[in-house]
């Protein structure tokens, strides 16, 4: 041996001692196999690597120590692994370091070990299964438009089956780029509830459900969706496999408590950590408690003012928007007295802001003044951010207690994307904070969905900017006038339709 290998002349040796009786043989082509009645007499089917190989060769797979039988086609043709036997065990591989290391008909490959290893190849060509640059039609196992395809020759074989009507990914439901994904990478809005058109009262599946001026929504764990039915005067509940059904109310206004209640004009909805759902009762001026079991009761105010106190001792005047704070205080947006309204888990209710007369005004929560605010969310660290709706502006209500302005122009509406007070607005309503920290506006009077990122940059998230029905891409869906929103445990967002009588969903599907 030399340097771990054969001399050729031992090999000579060996072969003309009649080890094997040798001759150099032809190339031949290996044809396909699954089994070993797929190759021809004096042929054997290599199962791993589906060939028919020629019988005597001498065959060592990959990672295998078995010699399957013996080649006779010159000094070089003959096993990895040095046998002459019909089978038996290969001797170990040849280590090596590139091809130049293995003997003739051989290649440095990974082997079983970390170090590369000379192995076997095999010493027949594949046959050409097409002529290169051909085509022809196939099937690629996929369903819809994506089902009939179109392959390719190159280098003699055909290459995958690719779908022959596959397009840009669109808002639809359907793989349109075949790419195994259904609306990658697009924000897509769809009708989760309801008919857009005229509305109505109607329980039932979520596409029969009718409502009548849906202006809030809040979600659970459990998957369920509770609306403010604003003008059938009730709080509907969607559950996770699309049924609605009246939670509270019946369709008729009034300020009945217990199972029977009615609510006139209610127009936002909160959980508590309790699972009890808040509900901003905004023609009767109070805020009422609904528990798990459907039992409606006053936890503030009462008749229309402006008293701060316990219970129905205080006085709001057409609240509308509801936020729980860190500490399980409800945040109020009392709109009528143009303030924002705290009360305790106990019923204690404060003024936190605003004066009570229509203003703007910046500065210490004490002296800030709002015009009609009517959404608020509370953030972890302390802050509140408010739709000033009046003024066409949003707020910030800082820890410290100090009242800004984070973006929009005073009494300046319009649909402007910029940064802070460039930005403008029409008559925001809702507002949510996402699982990045940005800010999600419902802009009612521009029928859009507006984002603020960290830095009170303004961007269109959802919507064309003109009153309609359209559902699909987000740029392209269309609102009328778009109130509520939430957030749901899969990050799909939830949207008061309002003036379409609708609920709509838009979701961000994954690239």
């Amino acid at each position: 041996m030399t340097n771990g290998r054969i001399h050729p002349v031992v090999w000579a040796i060996f072969l003309f001692l009649g080890g094997v009786s040798c001759v150099q043989l032809e190339e031949p082509v290996c044809q396909p196999c699954e089994v070993q009645e797929h190759c021809a007499q004096g042929e054997l089917c290599d199962t791993k690597n589906k060939r028919c190989i020629p019988e005597g060769t001498c065959y060592c797979p990959l990672g295998e120590r078995v010699c399957k039988s013996v080649l006779c086609a010159g000094w070089g043709d003959v096993c990895t692994h040095e046998s002459a036997q019909p089978a038996g065990t290969c001797a170990p591989p040849q280590p090596c370091l590139n091809d130049a290391d293995c003997l003739p008909r051989q290649e440095c490959v990974a082997g079983s070990q970390p170090t590369k290893e000379c192995h076997f190849r095999y010493f027949c060509s594949q046959p050409n299964e097409c002529n290169n640059g051909d085509t022809r039609l196939c099937d690629t196992g996929k369903v819809g438009i994506c089902a009939s395809g179109v392959q390719i020759c190159q280098n003699g074989y055909w290459l995958t089956c690719v779908s022959s009507k596959a397009q840009a990914e669109v808002c639809n439901g359907i793989d349109d780029n075949c790419d195994g994904k259904i609306d990658n990478g697009l924000l897509c809005v769809s009708t989760f509830a309801g008919v857009a058109g005229p509305g109505g009262y109607v329980d039932g599946r979520k596409e029969e459900a009718r409502f009548r001026s849906p202006r809030a929504v809040a979600t659970r764990a459990s998957g369920d969706v509770y609306v403010a039915d604003t003008r059938n005067h009730c709080i509907r509940k969607i559950t996770p496999d699309g049924q609605v059904s009246t939670f509270a109310g019946d369709g008729q206004e009034g300020v009945e408590e217990g199972a029977t209640a009615r609510f006139r004009l209610p127009s936002g909805v909160a959980f508590d950590k309790q699972g009890n759902l808040y509900v901003a009762d905004t023609g009767n001026h109070r805020i009422r408690k609904i528990t798990p079991d459907g039992q409606v009761s006053t936890f503030a105010g009462k008749d229309a003012g402006n008293v701060d106190g316990i219970g129905q001792d205080a006085r709001l005047n057409e609240p509308t928007g509801l936020a729980f704070g860190p500490q399980g205080e409800l945040y109020v947006a009392d709109t009528g007295n143009h303030a924002i309204r705290k009360i305790t888990p106990e019923g204690q209710v404060f003024t936190v802001s605003g004066s009570g007369v229509a203003g703007y005004r910046d500065g210490k929560a004490d002296v800030a003044m709002f015009n009609r605010p009517r959404g608020l969310i509370a953030s972890d660290d302390g802050s509140l951010y408010i739709t000033d709706t009046g003024s066409h502006l949003i707020r910030w209500l800082d820890p410290s207690g100090q009242v800004r302005t984070l973006a929009g122009g005073f009494q300046e509406a319009d649909w402007v994307d910029d940064v802070g007070s460039r930005a403008r607005f029409g008559g925001p309503v809702g507002i949510l904070l996402d699982a990045l920290g940005f800010l999600l506006v419902a802009d009612v009077e521009n029928h859009i969905i507006r984002r603020i990122s960290l830095q009170a940059r303004v961007t269109t998230l959802v919507g064309s900017g003109g009153s309609g029905e359209e559902e699909g891409e987000a740029r392209k869906a269309s609102f009328r006038f778009p109130w509520g929103l939430a957030y749901d445990e899969n990050n799909r967002l939830f949207i008061a339709d309002t003036d379409n009588n609708r609920l709509c969903l838009v979701i961000q599907y994954p690239k």
